[in-house]
């Protein structure tokens, strides 16, 4: 899936890989897309992210290596994930 996303033609916007604490990929997001939080008491927050290379992005902002980010967020018990949902429809239904 990661080399199918980066192939994508995103209108010239630059594209965020989110990882977990392992570095493994989780899920992409556009320049400029927000991302939701939720933490362990059930709040729920919502984050601008902006591309700043392919391993730096600006969240909510503040500056992180998204490996950073992502030991952080386990450490401190939040669930990270894109507000929008990219589907693909291939043959047979969506993926």
């Amino acid at each position: 899936m990661e080399s199918e996303w980066k192939k994508r033609d995103s209108g010239g916007k630059k594209v965020i890989r989110f990882v977990d604490r392992f570095n493994h990929s989780l899920f992409y997001i556009e320049d400029g897309d927000p991302i939701q939080l939720f933490t362990n008491k059930g709040e729920r927050k919502f984050c601008i992210c902006h591309y700043l290379d392919d391993l730096h992005a600006r969240i909510d902002g503040k500056e992180w290596a998204l490996w950073e980010f992502a030991k952080t967020m386990a450490k401190n018990e939040v669930v990270y994930m894109p507000l929008k949902m990219h589907v693909e429809k291939r043959k047979g239904g969506a993926v």
